[in-house]
């Protein structure tokens, strides 16, 4: 009994610990790789890990990080709400009417192969140099992948459930509201995931490519520098918050679409 006990023991303490040891031992690894490879020496060389870290210090004390922060996630703020606003319903009706899904289709599959970056300098042209313009790129980022996965929830509802509310005379609204979306609802989360992932790369883009007053903003001013520990912490700082943001997305869409 002892002896199942402890190897009882041995699996909850692996199953629980273990998939939180190894990235962290990995991570542990990279760090300290990068510190033996990096070089202090020259301002345009690789900085080792604890000069990015000093940079990235400098930066919050000195209130240029947590500020381009702020202002590049208000264009992620409003175009990925703007992009929920308009792909939820939008889903819904190329769900609902082959109609709709032939005729927006077509301009979701553009939207999708098409190399945003060339049609930054028009869509600066069109909506000026100031926020409009990142908003406009995280929704267009946004869209297609909310849109296309609401369209795919929606008609993945089974016909049986559909016949069976119309024959309890349930109006479209009833049927909507009591059948459909509840049934698409974790194809809808899951698009809104995606969305917000692909709202994240159209931040970066944008603020990299466009004239900004956000992370890439500070990005281009200290490259212009040559200040290669502070271009490090204000890129690892873009990365840190895809990670972060993806994986509340994940932790909220798994607590959202648990059946009881």
């Amino acid at each position: 009994m002892a002896t199942a006990s402890g190897f009882s023991q041995s699996t909850d303490w692996k199953a629980r610990y273990l998939p939180l040891l190894l990235p962290l031992g990995l991570l542990a690894v990279i760090i300290a790789a990068w510190q033996a490879i990096g070089d202090d020496s020259a301002s345009i060389a690789l900085p080792t890990f604890m000069r990015t870290v000093r940079s990235f210090y400098e930066l919050i004390v000195s209130g240029e990080l947590p500020l381009a922060f702020f202002r590049s996630n208000i264009a992620l703020f409003c175009g990925y709400l703007l992009a929920l606003a308009v792909a939820i319903p939008l889903g819904i009706a190329m769900g609902s009417a082959d109609t709709v899904r032939k005729l927006v289709n077509p301009y979701l599959m553009i939207l999708i192969s098409m190399p945003l970056i060339t049609v930054l300098p028009i869509l600066q042209l069109i909506f000026g140099l100031g926020l409009m313009t990142r908003v406009v790129v995280v929704f267009i980022f946004a869209i297609v992948y909310i849109a296309l996965n609401t369209c795919v929830g929606v008609r993945s509802v089974p016909v049986d459930l559909q016949e069976m509310s119309r024959s309890f005379c349930a109006s479209r609204r009833q049927q909507l509201f009591k059948v459909v979306l509840p049934h698409a609802f974790p194809a809808i989360m899951a698009g809104a995931r995606l969305g917000l992932g692909r709202g994240i790369v159209g931040m970066v883009i944008a603020e990299l490519f466009l004239m900004s007053e956000g992370l890439g903003s500070l990005l281009s001013f200290y490259m212009t520098r040559f200040d290669t520990g502070a271009v490090l912490a204000i890129a690892l700082t873009m990365v840190l918050e895809g990670v972060v943001v993806i994986s509340l997305a994940r932790r909220v869409e798994a607590a959202l679409t648990r059946r009881p």
